[in-house]
């Protein structure tokens, strides 16, 4: 038994001259440590931690990135449409360019650009 006595002692000075820092008595704190394992569920653990926040506002910006692109394509093909249906001269320029429609009797020749290496 003496043994364990003189173990105790030891473990019980060990702690006393740790306890006597400033930095022990805080990590050792008992509301430190509540905290701390707050924070890290919170971080880490958690189903809606704060590693996937960051991806998913990652991903939200992303997408509405994504959507302005898509709505400035929609309302530049408006535009191309409303100015079709209000000219009939201009819907005949642009059947005749992109789809290479022609009229009787008349022959369209399509020349593309080739690279040069």
């Amino acid at each position: 038994m003496s043994f364990f006595s003189k173990t105790d002692e030891a473990f019980k000075s060990f702690r006393d001259k740790l306890m006597g820092h400033r930095f022990f008595r805080i990590i050792f704190n008992k509301y430190f440590i509540a905290v701390l394992v707050f924070v890290i569920s919170i971080i880490f653990i958690d189903r809606n931690n704060a590693i996937r926040f960051v991806q998913t506002a990652k991903e939200i910006g992303k997408l509405q990135k994504q959507k302005a692109y898509y709505e400035n394509g929609i309302r530049s093909a408006d535009e191309k449409l409303n100015q079709l249906k209000s000219n009939r001269d201009s819907l005949e320029k642009f059947a005749r360019e992109q789809y290479y429609f022609h009229k009787d009797g008349e022959d369209v020749y399509v020349f593309e650009k080739t690279k040069n290496k």
